[in-house]
């Protein structure tokens, strides 16, 4: 590997895929203006098409140039990304900062035999983005992340160490064949999580825009071609977020495969898009047991981590252990993370029943504010039913009951010696395990309603991503904050 490269020119295209995206809708959108074009030979003007097709190839343009004015290079314990651009610019990152290096690869990587390395440091202003993804050869990729894996080695101290070597055969060297997984799922098993997994409310929505749709394609008179496509795109994409919905699950953990050795935990899955991340144990910040709707009348669970550069991306995930029986979750858990000694049956203490009043004076705000806006809608004529509004009115208020029960029935919040869990959920269930050294900070808070019954709720903040660095802590009694900060 030379001392400075440029990522593989594959990137070129990866980068121009969302503008291609684009000027293929507006491509469709324009349908008959194309056929026109296509027919006589003549562009008749068409501004928009015009506009995205000038759009794809200045942006193909800037990324050609960005790609060949860029290089990557490791430099005295720092990997140097260096742009020399009309702007230039230079990031240093300091290898002992790095927290994980992961190796994924979409289909299309697969096809051209490159792949992206994406590196994340410990720092809480980028922790919901890669701090660095580059696109290289396999050989070169797997080159690249053992100089780098030397180097953290080396600061250090122990780069020829059993351990060092270890971990170096586990995540550089091309040995999957011949390892043993701790944890080794079927597809039968990835099929029942796809199941578990299912968002109810999501899956019926789409169902309901699909029959419209179509219904309403059979009954119009007027079909031309461009009504056609945008029907058929519309139906087309409702039954791709079904199919998702069942089955998207089912791509994304194909042959899922984990592992625990040394200090870390080694994960593998993909059916089309390949993804390899190991993870260092000390990073970790909060664990999450989850349960959807279905998985909780099945009692099953799932688990997946708060930990820098795993998750913090949209299409990266964080689950460590796919749906299982609580005595299977607990047993498969305890090989990856014996740290933690997990119980799932911890001692909670429940909420105060003088939460409940909070609950009902939140019910009544929000009663007053529908009510107060259906009587302007009423007053002004634009919807004068009232034995709808009746009927409305009473489904608000049942859902808010067992919104609300369900609610205070699931919180629950348990002090251990070392980490703190909590309990949150309404019909789904989450269960957040946090040592008390990850915590960065708590904000606790009391307004005049829950001071006068003795109540606080509060925050904890973790390193983690924007969407996943907080975990919110319902109204418990002063008591159990004071114990919390204490521990601190």
């Amino acid at each position: 590997m030379e001392s400075k490269f440029r990522c593989h020119p594959s990137i070129i295209l990866e980068k121009v895929a969302g503008v291609l995206s684009f000027f293929i809708i507006i491509f469709i959108s324009n349908i008959d203006d194309v056929v026109d074009i296509l027919e006589t030979g003549k562009f008749q003007g068409n501004i928009i098409l015009l506009i995205g097709t000038a759009i794809l190839i200045l942006d193909a343009i800037y990324n050609f140039l960005v790609w060949r004015k860029t290089y990557i290079s490791i430099q005295d314990g720092t990997i140097v990304l260096e742009r020399n651009t009309i702007n230039k610019k230079i990031n240093t990152f300091g290898i002992k900062n790095i927290a994980n290096i992961n190796i994924e690869q979409n289909i299309f990587e697969r096809i051209i035999s490159t792949c992206k390395v994406k590196i994340d440091t410990d720092s809480r202003s980028t922790a919901d983005e890669t701090d660095i993804e580059i696109v290289l050869k396999k050989d070169i990729a797997n080159e690249f992340k053992k100089r780098i894996m030397q180097s953290i080695n080396k600061s250090k101290g122990n780069e020829n160490s059993q351990e060092s070597l270890e971990n170096m055969y586990y995540e550089v060297e091309d040995y999957d064949e011949y390892i043993d997984y701790d944890i080794n799922y079927s597809n039968g098993d990835i099929l029942k999580h796809c199941f578990y997994n299912i968002g109810i409310i999501e899956l019926l929505i789409n169902i309901a825009v699909f029959i419209g749709v179509f219904i309403y394609g059979v009954n119009q008179e007027d079909h031309t071609l461009k009504s056609i496509i945008i029907q058929s795109i519309i139906i087309i994409a409702n039954f791709g977020s079904i199919f998702k919905n069942l089955f998207g699950d089912y791509i994304k953990y194909y042959n899922f495969k984990s592992l625990r050795k040394n200090d870390k935990i080694y994960l593998k899955y993909g059916l089309f898009t390949k993804s390899e991340y190991s993870i260092p144990v000390d990073r970790i910040n909060a664990i999450n047991i989850n349960q959807t709707i279905l998985s909780r009348i099945f009692n099953k669970y799932k688990v997946d981590i708060s930990v820098i550069g795993v998750g913090d991306d949209e299409d990266e995930v964080s689950q460590i252990i796919l749906f299982e029986s609580k005595d299977m979750l607990v047993e498969r858990f305890n090989l990856l993370l014996p740290e933690f000694n997990l119980k799932i049956d911890f001692n909670f203490e429940k909420q105060s029943k003088k939460t409940l009043l909070i609950s009902f004076i939140k019910s009544l705000i929000i009663m007053g504010i529908v009510d107060l806006i259906v009587f302007v809608i009423y007053e002004l004529n634009l919807f004068t039913n009232m034995q709808v509004i009746l009927i409305g009115n009473l489904i608000l208020v049942v859902f808010l009951l067992v919104f609300y029960i369900m609610k205070y029935k699931t919180a629950g919040i348990f002090l251990d010696d070392d980490f703190v869990s909590i309990v949150s959920g309404k019909f789904s269930k989450s269960i957040n395990i946090i040592k008390y050294k990850k915590i960065q900070y708590i904000k606790i808070l009391q307004g005049p309603i829950s001071k006068t019954l003795g109540l606080q709720h509060g925050t904890i903040h973790i390193l983690a991503g924007l969407l996943d660095n907080d975990r919110k802590i319902d109204y418990y009694n002063e008591s159990i904050f004071d114990k919390l900060s204490e521990k601190i």
